[in-house]
């Protein structure tokens, strides 16, 4: 198969596999999100894991066991401090992590900590809003949205686009024209959640706009 047939078939393939795994995935993690209690804790710690994970990849520090493991093993531990309700507890661990993770890392420390504090705030943030029991779920939705439509945005405008490269060196496939994509999409998602009375516009807004950049700058090299 010459390279011109080949770029448009491993496109479509991708974006088949992304389908599927959305209408898989988005309805179960919407079931979880209301569930809330244990099994959004682990859904949660699950996911930090990822991203401490994917950072690690994308910065170089993956191949390590020993940072590795120490970032994992805190944000388990924290993880099932949550779900037992010892709040003050996991945040203790969650600091032991942050040094463990600094303190076994030889090189390229300040990207490894950083990578540990971005998961470790994640699973704080999502365990905690979850907890308000009038506006968590809603809350939680809002947030699930702006990742969601941040990714698809991007990759359907980076896709769709083109152009010049966000950030060669740590992510060649991501474009401006993804980034913006996914960063309108997100405002979208806020300007709907306004219409329909779910919160004030401004904040949703800025809310919706910090997300999307954070999440763009966060979103690995085999993404887009």
């Amino acid at each position: 198969m010459s390279e011109d047939k080949a770029a448009p078939a491993a496109d479509s393939r991708n974006l088949s596999t992304r389908i599927i795994a959305a209408s898989v995935l988005i309805p179960l993690a919407v079931a979880i999100a209301y569930a809330g209690g244990w099994l959004w804790t682990a859904l949660v710690t699950l996911a930090a894991i990822g991203l401490y994970v994917e950072w690690l990849m994308v910065v170089g520090g993956a191949a390590d066991k020993r940072i590795v493991a120490s970032g994992v093993i805190a944000l388990v531990v924290a993880g099932l401090c949550f779900a037992l309700g010892r709040i003050e507890a996991a945040l203790v661990i969650l600091a032991i992590g942050l040094a463990a993770v600094g303190l076994t890392t030889p090189e390229r420390r300040g990207w490894a900590a950083g990578g540990f504090l971005y998961a470790a705030v994640a699973e704080i943030a999502s365990v905690l809003l979850r907890l308000d029991a009038g506006k968590g779920f809603v809350a939680l939705i809002f947030v699930l949205l702006i990742v969601w439509v941040t990714d698809s945005g991007g990759y359907f405008a980076g896709r769709g686009i083109g152009g010049p490269k966000l950030w060669p060196r740590v992510s060649p496939k991501k474009t401006w024209a993804g980034a913006i994509g996914g960063f309108v999409a997100s405002l979208a998602v806020a300007g709907a959640f306004a219409a329909l009375d779910l919160g004030k516009t401004a904040p949703l807004l800025t809310i919706s706009g910090v997300l999307s950049v954070v999440l763009n700058s966060a979103i690995s090299s085999n993404r887009r």
